[in-house]
């Protein structure tokens, strides 16, 4: 080598991107980047089916970034330090519930649908009536227990004249809930779910079927023995 030469070396900073996925949808994200690269994430699928009425629902992104934009189900960023992004996702249960009275009587079972893990469920609605539960309840897997804050109870309907209204539909107006059955021949109704210390009110006809029979039989014999009556005098 009979001559001089200058060696410039040229170096470019690399930083790393760490991106923790539950779903397993953008690990492969995850390497070395060039300084003051940008960097695109979108979460392809922002639900995921786990089988068993389970599934990820997505709910955002956590970053340590100091320069990114958010839109929806993406994330644009500088890459201007080692940076770290989460994709943060929640469980929810396609949820059923079992469902007895204070008393311990079977109700049936409502089926609330999609709720996320650890969400408080305080009422639930029943043929569209609501029901308070007993004790809140945090749902915590697809199949649960809980006692509503209500009984069974029958109500007998009487006229104006005091007498029973057989097979007639009837309202029953418990607070701001509205309920209706039917009455058998002794003016009772079926069993109806009531929320405790609610103070009902029956709605039915003046005069119920027996009423109006005795209004019948009485203008009959009046009709009979009100001539009787004239002629003898």
């Amino acid at each position: 080598m009979n001559q001089s030469y200058v060696v410039n070396y040229l170096w470019i900073k690399y930083y790393r991107l760490n991106i923790v996925d539950l779903s397993n949808q953008l690990t492969n994200l995850s390497g070395w980047y060039n300084e003051d690269s940008i960097v695109n994430i979108t979460v392809p699928k922002t639900i995921i089916y786990l089988g068993n009425e389970t599934r990820l629902a997505f709910t955002g992104f956590t970053t340590n970034a100091t320069r990114y934009v958010i839109t929806n189900n993406t994330l644009i960023l500088l890459m201007d330090r080692p940076v770290t992004v989460t994709v943060n996702w929640i469980r929810e249960y396609n949820t059923s519930l079992t469902l007895y009275t204070i008393n311990g009587a079977y109700v049936g079972t409502t089926y609330l649908g999609w709720v996320r893990y650890g969400e408080e469920v305080t009422n639930v609605s029943i043929n569209g009536i609501t029901y308070e539960l007993r004790t809140p309840l945090i749902i915590n897997g697809v199949n649960d227990t809980a006692a509503l804050n209500a009984e069974y109870r029958e109500f007998s309907v009487r006229d104006a004249l005091g007498l029973p209204e057989p097979f007639t539909q009837v309202v029953i107006k418990c607070g701001v809930q509205e309920l209706s059955g039917v009455t058998n021949a002794y003016g009772i109704t079926q069993e109806l779910l009531v929320p405790i210390n609610a103070v009902c009110v029956v709605e039915a006809p003046v005069i119920g079927y027996y009423g109006i029979a005795l209004v019948i039989a009485v203008f009959l014999i009046a009709v009979l023995i009100i001539p009787r009556l004239i002629r003898r005098h």
